[in-house]
Parts: structure tokens; sequence; C-alpha cells
């Protein structure tokens, strides 16, 4: 089952995002909002101003927020990323088959990514904890976000309180699929 951790500061998702990875599935970063660990939540509040209840990464818990920006990290045995650019490539190739072409190297294995799907993502959020509602019914989601809308369009931000979470989704360990994941493999 998957592990859905709830940080208070970005500190607290490094440390324990270096505490979930090995030296044998080391992960890269696939995708990086912008917004993304931004400590200004004013810019971040306007650019994405969308009040939310819940998302697929974020579950209902009764207090609107704004999304302010994500992280992906892909195992780094991974889907290619370069799989189109390579077979552009490899057609070209084929098309020319002059003497003057460049010399190839053999290699037997193209690519190291076997297609693992395992990804650690990252929500942060921004709650505005002032706005709770006690019962989950469309006409409090509404109300709520009209009021919250109208003072974030007021202009006057400081009106709002504003905490910021980080969501942290783990994978499993048995998500990787097609190399190993225990000690490092020697060749």
């Amino acid at each position: 089952m998957a592990e859905r951790n709830i940080f208070s500061s970005l500190e607290e998702v490094d440390k324990s995002i270096d505490a979930f990875i090995s030296p044998a599935t080391p992960y890269v970063v696939g995708l990086q909002e912008k917004t993304y660990g931004s400590s200004d939540l004013n810019k971040a509040i306007v650019a994405k101003s969308r009040i939310l209840w819940q998302t697929k990464e974020v579950p209902y818990f009764g207090t609107p927020f704004v999304y302010v920006g994500r992280k992906i990290l892909f195992c780094h045995q991974g889907r290619d990323k370069n799989k189109a650019k390579k077979g552009k490539e490899s057609k070209a190739r084929e098309q020319h088959n002059d003497h003057h072409r460049k010399k190839i190297r053999n290699v037997p294995q193209p690519t190291k990514k076997v297609g693992c799907p395992a990804a650690i993502t990252i929500a942060q959020i921004a709650l505005f904890p002032e706005h709770v509602i006690d019962s989950d019914t469309e006409r409090k989601r509404k109300t709520a976000s009209k009021h919250i809308r109208s003072l974030l369009d007021s202009g006057d931000k400081l009106q709002i309180m504003v905490t910021t979470k980080y969501y942290v989704h783990f994978p499993p360990s048995d998500c990787h699929i097609g190399h190993s994941v225990v000690g490092m493999v020697s060749i």
C-alpha cells in the first residue's frame, strides 16, 4: 500500500525523501512546477486562484485550499523520455545509406530504462484554516469558496490566514518493475 504523509515545511519533505530513497533506487526530477516551493504564497495564490476541497493527491478534510505547485520524482529506470527522438534519429540514419555517414556504435542495449512506474509525488497547498466547513455539502463549499474568492479579489490578502502543507505520496516497494531494488547491481 502506498504511503501518504503530510509535512509543514520543505525541509521536512526533503528529509523524508532522503530517508526513503536508497542508493539502489535513485529518483530523478521528472516534473517541477515553477510555483512549487514558493515561500511567497501571495503570488502563488493569485496565479492559481481556484479554491479546491480535494484533489487526486489531497483527500477531502473540510478545509479549502489553493494548489500552489507540485513536484514528481520518477524512478531512474522509469520510462524513456527520449524514445521518440531516438526513433527519429534511427530512421534518419536508415534513409541516408550512402558512404559518407557517421560511424555508429553497436549498442546492444540502447537504454537503461525499463519502464518502472515508481514515482514520488509532492503537492504543495495553501490552506485557509479559518474557512473550515463542518458538513460536506455543495452549498457550504460554494459559500465558503465565494467568500475566500471575494477576499482574494479585494486585494487585502492580509485578512486571510494561510498555512502551507506538503502532501507526499511514496510508492510501495513492490511498485518497482523490471529492476532490482535491493543493494547495488554490479555489471
